[in-house]
Protein backbone atom coordinates (compact mmCIF):
# COMPACT_ATOMS: atom_id res chain seq x y z
CA UNK A 1 0.00 0.00 0.00
CA UNK A 2 1.11 3.20 -1.04
CA UNK A 3 1.84 6.60 1.80
CA UNK A 4 1.35 10.11 0.40
CA UNK A 5 3.52 11.10 3.38
CA UNK A 6 6.41 8.58 2.11
CA UNK A 7 8.55 10.70 -0.61
CA UNK A 8 11.33 7.84 -0.51
CA UNK A 9 8.39 5.40 -1.67
CA UNK A 10 9.71 2.77 0.85
CA UNK A 11 5.79 1.69 1.55
CA UNK A 12 4.87 -2.26 0.44
CA UNK A 13 2.27 -2.98 -2.34
CA UNK A 14 -0.16 -5.39 -0.76
CA UNK A 15 -0.09 -9.01 -1.92
CA UNK A 16 3.93 -9.66 -1.35
CA UNK A 17 4.68 -12.58 0.08
CA UNK A 18 7.49 -12.85 2.54
CA UNK A 19 10.27 -13.57 0.54
CA UNK A 20 9.39 -10.63 -1.88
CA UNK A 21 8.80 -8.29 0.56
CA UNK A 22 12.41 -9.90 2.48
CA UNK A 23 14.09 -8.51 -0.96
CA UNK A 24 12.34 -5.24 -1.38
CA UNK A 25 13.39 -4.14 1.70
CA UNK A 26 16.96 -5.15 1.72
CA UNK A 27 17.14 -3.21 -1.84
CA UNK A 28 14.88 -0.13 -0.28
CA UNK A 29 16.28 0.22 2.76
CA UNK A 30 19.64 -1.88 3.15
CA UNK A 31 21.44 1.82 3.59
CA UNK A 32 18.39 3.50 5.74
CA UNK A 33 19.13 5.06 9.28
CA UNK A 34 17.84 2.79 11.64
CA UNK A 35 15.37 5.81 13.03
CA UNK A 36 13.81 5.44 9.73
CA UNK A 37 13.44 1.86 9.17
CA UNK A 38 11.52 2.13 12.72
CA UNK A 39 9.28 4.77 11.69
CA UNK A 40 8.50 2.34 8.47
CA UNK A 41 8.10 -0.76 10.64
CA UNK A 42 5.58 1.33 12.72
CA UNK A 43 3.45 3.01 9.70
CA UNK A 44 3.41 -0.55 8.46
CA UNK A 45 2.73 -2.95 11.17
CA UNK A 46 2.25 -1.54 14.21
CA UNK A 47 -1.84 -0.56 14.19
CA UNK A 48 -2.55 -3.97 12.60
CA UNK A 49 -0.05 -5.40 15.59
CA UNK A 50 -1.74 -4.21 18.70
CA UNK A 51 -5.21 -4.76 16.90
CA UNK A 52 -4.34 -8.62 16.27
CA UNK A 53 -2.94 -8.68 19.80
CA UNK A 54 -6.67 -6.85 21.02
CA UNK A 55 -8.68 -9.49 19.25
CA UNK A 56 -6.76 -12.18 20.69
CA UNK A 57 -7.40 -10.62 24.46
CA UNK A 58 -11.04 -10.12 23.76
CA UNK A 59 -11.40 -13.80 22.00
CA UNK A 60 -12.06 -12.09 18.41
CA UNK A 61 -9.86 -13.97 16.30
CA UNK A 62 -10.18 -13.60 12.58
CA UNK A 63 -9.89 -16.61 10.61
CA UNK A 64 -8.13 -14.82 7.81
CA UNK A 65 -4.97 -14.63 9.92
CA UNK A 66 -4.10 -17.93 8.89
CA UNK A 67 -1.95 -16.61 6.50
CA UNK A 68 0.49 -16.24 9.70
CA UNK A 69 0.65 -19.79 9.84
CA UNK A 70 2.83 -20.19 6.42
CA UNK A 71 3.14 -24.25 6.66
CA UNK A 72 -0.69 -25.00 6.55
CA UNK A 73 -1.15 -24.77 3.03
CA UNK A 74 -4.20 -23.52 1.53
CA UNK A 75 -7.97 -21.46 3.05
CA UNK A 76 -10.66 -22.17 5.30
CA UNK A 77 -13.18 -19.31 5.95
CA UNK A 78 -16.54 -18.97 7.10
CA UNK A 79 -19.09 -19.07 4.62
CA UNK A 80 -22.07 -18.93 7.23
CA UNK A 81 -23.45 -21.37 8.21
CA UNK A 82 -20.77 -23.71 6.74
CA UNK A 83 -17.36 -23.13 5.67
CA UNK A 84 -15.41 -22.42 2.25
CA UNK A 85 -12.41 -24.94 2.50
CA UNK A 86 -9.97 -24.79 -0.54
CA UNK A 87 -8.49 -27.86 -2.13
CA UNK A 88 -5.16 -27.86 -0.66
CA UNK A 89 -6.60 -27.17 2.93
CA UNK A 90 -8.64 -30.30 2.22
CA UNK A 91 -5.54 -32.78 1.11
CA UNK A 92 -3.38 -31.25 4.03
CA UNK A 93 -6.07 -32.15 6.76
CA UNK A 94 -7.05 -35.05 5.23
CA UNK A 95 -3.85 -36.37 5.35
CA UNK A 96 -3.35 -35.43 9.11
CA UNK A 97 -6.17 -36.68 10.36
CA UNK A 98 -4.37 -40.43 10.13
CA UNK A 99 -2.26 -39.31 13.13
CA UNK A 100 -3.27 -36.21 14.82
CA UNK A 101 -6.60 -36.51 16.96
CA UNK A 102 -7.37 -32.80 16.74
CA UNK A 103 -7.31 -32.96 12.76
CA UNK A 104 -9.24 -35.67 12.83
CA UNK A 105 -11.92 -33.92 15.48
CA UNK A 106 -11.31 -30.07 12.95
CA UNK A 107 -11.66 -32.54 9.88
CA UNK A 108 -15.40 -33.55 11.78
CA UNK A 109 -16.49 -30.43 12.73
CA UNK A 110 -15.71 -28.81 9.11
CA UNK A 111 -17.46 -31.90 7.02
CA UNK A 112 -20.42 -31.68 9.26
CA UNK A 113 -21.40 -28.29 8.59
CA UNK A 114 -20.80 -28.38 5.24
CA UNK A 115 -23.10 -31.34 5.17
CA UNK A 116 -25.77 -29.46 7.23
CA UNK A 117 -25.32 -26.15 5.03
CA UNK A 118 -25.53 -28.41 1.86
CA UNK A 119 -21.86 -26.30 0.58
CA UNK A 120 -19.58 -27.85 -1.11
CA UNK A 121 -16.95 -30.41 0.56
CA UNK A 122 -13.54 -31.26 -1.45
CA UNK A 123 -12.73 -34.72 -2.13
CA UNK A 124 -10.05 -35.00 0.26
CA UNK A 125 -12.71 -34.62 3.17
CA UNK A 126 -15.63 -36.13 1.36
CA UNK A 127 -13.93 -39.71 1.33
CA UNK A 128 -12.66 -38.79 5.12
CA UNK A 129 -15.88 -38.40 6.10
CA UNK A 130 -17.29 -41.23 4.41
CA UNK A 131 -14.59 -43.68 5.84
CA UNK A 132 -16.05 -42.24 9.42
CA UNK A 133 -19.35 -42.51 8.47
CA UNK A 134 -18.80 -46.69 7.73
CA UNK A 135 -16.77 -46.89 10.50
CA UNK A 136 -13.71 -47.76 8.10
CA UNK A 137 -11.69 -44.50 10.22
CA UNK A 138 -11.29 -44.26 13.60
CA UNK A 139 -9.94 -41.40 15.81
CA UNK A 140 -6.33 -41.50 16.39
CA UNK A 141 -5.04 -41.67 20.25
CA UNK A 142 -4.69 -38.24 22.46
CA UNK A 143 -1.51 -37.02 22.26
CA UNK A 144 0.54 -36.35 25.13
CA UNK A 145 0.81 -33.11 26.49
CA UNK A 146 -1.23 -29.90 24.94
CA UNK A 147 -0.27 -26.62 23.64
CA UNK A 148 0.12 -23.63 25.84
CA UNK A 149 -3.08 -21.41 25.78
CA UNK A 150 -0.84 -18.60 24.31
CA UNK A 151 0.44 -20.15 21.31
CA UNK A 152 -1.71 -17.55 18.58
CA UNK A 153 -0.35 -14.60 20.84
CA UNK A 154 2.85 -16.28 20.34
CA UNK A 155 2.47 -16.73 16.64
CA UNK A 156 1.54 -13.25 16.23
CA UNK A 157 4.56 -11.64 18.02
CA UNK A 158 7.17 -13.63 16.51
CA UNK A 159 5.12 -12.91 12.95
CA UNK A 160 6.00 -8.87 14.24
CA UNK A 161 9.67 -9.29 15.31
CA UNK A 162 10.56 -11.63 11.73
CA UNK A 163 8.79 -8.24 9.87
CA UNK A 164 10.99 -5.93 11.64
CA UNK A 165 13.98 -8.12 10.96
CA UNK A 166 12.74 -7.68 7.02
CA UNK A 167 13.54 -4.43 7.07
CA UNK A 168 16.96 -4.56 8.61
CA UNK A 169 15.77 -3.89 12.22
CA UNK A 170 18.03 -6.41 14.59
CA UNK A 171 15.31 -8.51 16.48
CA UNK A 172 17.27 -8.21 19.73
CA UNK A 173 19.74 -6.00 20.91
CA UNK A 174 22.82 -5.65 23.73
CA UNK A 175 20.89 -4.84 26.69
CA UNK A 176 24.57 -4.87 28.76
CA UNK A 177 25.87 -2.12 26.41
CA UNK A 178 22.69 -0.94 24.72
CA UNK A 179 19.75 -0.42 26.76
CA UNK A 180 17.83 1.62 24.66
CA UNK A 181 18.46 0.70 21.19
CA UNK A 182 15.63 0.43 18.91
CA UNK A 183 14.96 -3.49 17.95
CA UNK A 184 12.29 -6.27 16.95
CA UNK A 185 11.71 -7.26 20.41
CA UNK A 186 11.37 -3.61 21.69
CA UNK A 187 8.92 -2.27 19.31
CA UNK A 188 6.70 -5.26 19.89
CA UNK A 189 7.16 -4.72 23.72
CA UNK A 190 5.78 -1.28 23.11
CA UNK A 191 2.71 -2.13 21.02
CA UNK A 192 2.21 -5.15 23.03
CA UNK A 193 1.56 -2.94 26.09
CA UNK A 194 -1.38 -0.92 24.73
CA UNK A 195 -3.13 -4.26 25.32
CA UNK A 196 -1.79 -5.45 28.53
CA UNK A 197 0.66 -5.69 31.27
CA UNK A 198 3.82 -7.83 29.85
CA UNK A 199 7.30 -7.04 30.13
CA UNK A 200 10.35 -6.67 27.32
CA UNK A 201 11.72 -10.02 29.22
CA UNK A 202 8.21 -11.99 27.73
CA UNK A 203 9.08 -11.04 24.56
CA UNK A 204 12.59 -11.31 24.29
CA UNK A 205 12.04 -15.17 25.84
CA UNK A 206 8.73 -15.53 23.20
CA UNK A 207 11.42 -14.61 20.24
CA UNK A 208 14.70 -16.95 22.07
CA UNK A 209 12.02 -19.79 22.07
CA UNK A 210 10.16 -19.16 18.80
CA UNK A 211 10.39 -23.01 18.06
CA UNK A 212 7.57 -23.47 20.07
CA UNK A 213 5.54 -21.49 17.50
CA UNK A 214 5.70 -23.74 15.03
CA UNK A 215 2.47 -25.05 13.42
CA UNK A 216 0.92 -28.22 14.48
CA UNK A 217 -3.09 -29.10 14.07
CA UNK A 218 -3.26 -29.29 17.66
CA UNK A 219 -2.20 -25.68 18.02
CA UNK A 220 -3.92 -24.34 15.36
CA UNK A 221 -7.52 -26.22 16.84
CA UNK A 222 -6.41 -24.46 20.10
CA UNK A 223 -6.16 -21.11 18.69
CA UNK A 224 -8.97 -21.35 16.59
CA UNK A 225 -11.81 -23.05 19.01
CA UNK A 226 -14.06 -20.62 18.53
CA UNK A 227 -14.13 -20.63 14.41
CA UNK A 228 -15.03 -24.61 15.21
CA UNK A 229 -18.41 -23.19 17.37
CA UNK A 230 -21.98 -23.75 15.20
CA UNK A 231 -22.06 -20.92 13.48
CA UNK A 232 -25.92 -20.84 14.04
CA UNK A 233 -24.85 -20.45 18.14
Amino acid sequence: MSDNNDPKGTSLPDGFDNERRRKLWKKLQGDLPLEEKVSCWKREYRADLVQQLRDIETGNLPIGMWHLIGAIPGAVEPDEPGYRIDERFAEWLAEATTEDMDAHNLACELVAANLKADLLIPAPLRSFGADVLVGITSKPKKPKGRPQTNWYRDVVIVDAIERAEMMGICPTRNDGTDPEKDCGVSLVHEAATEVWEISYATILGIWTDRKKSEPSVARLQLAIGNLLQDPED
